[in-house]
């Protein structure tokens, strides 16, 4: 049976730059709309209501989540060749029995991850909260995402925990956003050979120019991205790392690595704090 190879990441950490260059990498696509519709999300729609004699958008939660293992599968049938690649923001989490991302349908998973406390300032804007509401809702163990447009509900839990529910997992790989910025042929040709493709390094090289953050935002601007929040002015934005040390407070910065600096460090994160060092001052 043919298996998924997860894109997976907490919301705002690089996972649809990394579908804009698989696109151009394998088909040569460069518009960013046609890329968005080659690797769907386990999300999406479409995929739940083929495996729904009701509409979908008449479903409750519950509902909709019974459905999951049947959509995944049609996910899944609809790519006779290649590797399956299908995105998440969900988290490895089992929900009422259920396991999201079900461990006999996988083949492995790319997890990208990215400094939390950048992702927050994508995050506010992206989802139209404050600074401070979005620091909470990253802390909050059963966050989730509405459900709305083409899209059933995302269950993140915290920035933490979603981080560590993929990293226990057996046939997983850890991408940070950082290192895709500071070395992007190297870190896409890991993503490349994760998934499953045959690594070609001219084609990396061709795809990473195709994909530069400049032109994707230029491309939104001139024919706007599908997947673009309507509470923010473009989905992509400024793409930087380190954004957070001039435009977070200190006591939002503080607030950030109290609740996820154990994670931060482990992922090789400089924090302002210590983690051990606050935790001995406690």
């Amino acid at each position: 049976m043919r298996k998924i190879h997860w894109l997976a990441s907490y919301p705002k950490s690089g996972n649809t730059w990394v579908r804009m260059f698989l696109a151009a990498y394998r088909y040569g696509v460069g518009n960013i709309n046609q890329a968005a519709e080659l690797f769907k999300g386990d999300t999406n729609l479409y995929a739940y209501q083929a495996a729904s004699p009701r509409p979908v958008q008449d479903l409750t939660t519950h509902e909709a989540l019974a459905l999951r293992q049947a959509a995944m599968m049609h996910l899944i049938a609809q790519h006779a060749f290649d590797p399956v690649i299908v995105k998440t923001h969900n988290a490895a989490a089992t929900l009422n029995g259920m396991e999201l991302c079900w461990e006999p349908i996988t083949a492995g998973a790319v997890y990208l991850v990215r400094d939390p406390r950048d992702v927050v300032l994508s995050y506010a804007r992206h989802v139209g909260k404050d600074v401070d509401g979005t620091i909470q809702l990253m802390s909050e163990d059963y966050a989730r995402t509405s459900t709305h447009g083409t899209e059933v509900a995302h269950f993140l839990s915290s920035w933490s925990q979603h981080v560590m529910s993929w990293q226990e997992r057996d046939s997983v790989i850890a991408v940070r956003y950082e290192d895709m910025l500071t070395d992007p042929v190297r870190e896409f040709s890991r993503i490349v050979t994760a998934v499953g493709y045959t690594l070609d390094e001219e084609r990396v090289a061709a795809a990473v120019e195709a994909v530069a953050f400049d032109k994707l935002k230029a491309q939104e601007e001139r024919d706007g991205f599908a997947e673009a929040s309507q509470k923010a002015d473009g989905f992509f934005h400024k793409g930087k790392a380190g954004r957070w040390k001039d435009e977070l407070t200190d006591a939002q910065v503080a607030r950030i690595e109290t609740d996820h600096g154990k994670v931060m460090e482990a992922l090789g994160y400089e924090l302002l704090n210590p983690y051990e060092e606050r935790r001995e001052a406690v």
